[in-house]
């Protein structure tokens, strides 16, 4: 499976936390929209799919219909702003799982 990232940028900082965070409480669940049968564009939680990779754990993904506006889907981006036309850049990192 692979999870593209909405997003590239992250605070190292803040990393450091989710992974701490992530160690006690464990797996996340992010929300993502299908692109193919084996690959997912990640909506939030960019620095919970780094924490997942660090860690050598497979989160948990939520599928949101794609017709779901961003507004809509309540989107939590791990306390980074970033510009919705950000997400979903063909050239945003991604993670194989």
């Amino acid at each position: 499976m692979e999870i593209r990232l909405a997003h590239n940028h992250y605070d190292e900082n803040h990393l450091a936390e989710v992974v701490a965070e992530m160690r006690i409480a464990g797996t996340p669940t992010i929300k993502v929209t299908v692109v193919d049968d084996d690959t997912y564009q990640a909506i939030e939680g960019c620095h919970r799919l780094r924490a997942c990779e660090i860690l050598g754990v497979v989160p948990e993904i939520m599928v949101i219909d794609d017709s779901v506006s961003i507004e809509d889907a309540e989107i939590d981006y791990d306390g980074c702003a970033t510009r919705v036309g950000d997400i979903g850049d063909p050239g945003n990192y991604s993670i194989e799982f």
